[in-house]
């Protein structure tokens, strides 16, 4: 036996894939043009999803590089070849609220819309959730983890903080989890994530964690004019709108925080915070007003998010100075106001569509 799979086999298995696909509503076998799994979404519309989220331009290349890899191992397995050696544990690195764990989501999504995947569900962690207090409790308290993650992906936050300098049962955690790795290889993929450099050596402390770990993603910060649209984005999905001066006063505020940021920048967390502070305090100016109608409740003003970019706002209107936007394809440039209220244009130049939501300050750094 060579578990090779025969001709007369292969065709077998596809007339057993086509009588399933007529009793199971949207299934399509995996050597079709379309994917999906019998009850389930197909390996595109999970791919448009990944499209659609702000930025990540490298991310979503390097996702879809791995996706595509998978989808072409499942069509092998599928066709009665024996598919590439190859493993799916990921190291995700980066600044927090750069979407590493909503990409993490998507790749279970995109691993069970493939079939790699039975369940494809994201189980979180950290430290705390792997390692005991006393010596022969972290191998039992890991393997309950790994048991709820398999047929998914676990997702190991801050992974490094499994490895101390100091002997502890972070090591014990490790190698569990690494053994657990190898036996569960067909049921389980892990992903560690945490900053660029404790990860890089946290890969590299251990030989089995370096054998195991073959496909790195960077997730950079997002750029000003990224988290101005993470920002519009969550007023939308909840029905808000912004007014033309918290339009411009959003793009100096996070234009002023991205060039102040640090180490513990938190990129779209951050966003978050600046969102809930705004609807709080929009609350607090309306329960000062007797009468609100549904257009107050659902439109957010200029007072509503306070900004330590006061100043250089207040700067900027004084001397007129104007905004631009920049086509990402061919780099044409065209002026920009706040009171634009399209979200998309197309390039005269070009003729391809960019995001117009959000300008840029000409001479901020």
């Amino acid at each position: 036996m060579d578990n090779r799979i025969s001709a007369k086999e292969s065709r077998f298995v596809e007339y057993l894939l086509d009588q399933i696909a007529k009793i199971s509503d949207g299934y399509q076998s995996p050597t079709s043009g379309s994917v999906r799994r019998a009850g389930g979404e197909s390996f595109e519309q999970v791919l448009a999803e990944l499209d659609d989220l702000i930025g990540l331009a490298a991310v979503k290349e390097k996702v879809k590089q791995t996706a595509h890899f998978a989808r072409l191992q499942q069509m092998r397995i599928a066709q009665g070849l024996k598919p590439i050696a190859t493993s799916y544990h990921s190291v995700y690195t980066g600044n927090p609220g750069t979407g590493k764990t909503t990409v993490a989501r998507l790749m279970g999504r995109i691993y069970r819309s493939l079939g790699v995947l039975k369940k494809g569900h994201l189980v979180e962690c950290d430290r705390s959730a792997l390692v005991a207090e006393y010596m022969g409790q972290t191998a039992v308290k890991t393997n309950v983890v790994v048991n709820s993650a398999l047929d998914g992906i676990l997702f190991i936050d801050e992974a490094y903080s499994l490895a101390k300098d100091y002997e502890d049962y972070g090591q014990e955690a490790i190698e569990t989890m690494l053994k657990r790795m190898e036996d569960e290889r067909d049921r389980l993929i892990v992903i560690v994530a945490g900053y660029t450099e404790p990860m890089e050596r946290f890969i590299d402390s251990n030989p089995g964690l370096h054998s195991r770990f073959s496909r790195f993603i960077e997730f950079p910060d997002y750029d000003p004019q990224e988290l101005c649209r993470i920002f519009a984005q969550m007023c939308r999905k909840n029905g808000l709108t912004l007014t033309p001066a918290l339009k411009e006063r959003i793009l100096h505020h996070f234009t002023w925080l991205h060039q102040q940021r640090g180490e513990n920048f938190g990129n779209a967390r951050l966003v978050r915070n600046c969102f809930e502070a705004a609807i709080n305090a929009q609350a607090t100016r309306l329960s000062r007003t007797e009468k609100v109608n549904a257009q107050a409740l659902t439109t957010l003003q200029e007072e509503d998010l306070d900004s330590p970019a006061e100043k250089s706002l207040e700067a900027h209107r004084k001397a007129r100075k104007p905004y631009t936007v920049r086509c990402p394809h061919c780099g044409e440039v065209y002026s920009w106001t706040p009171d634009l209220q399209i979200i998309e244009a197309q390039c005269n130049k070009c003729k391809k569509i960019y995001n117009c939501e959000f300008g840029v300050i000409p001479d901020a750094n």
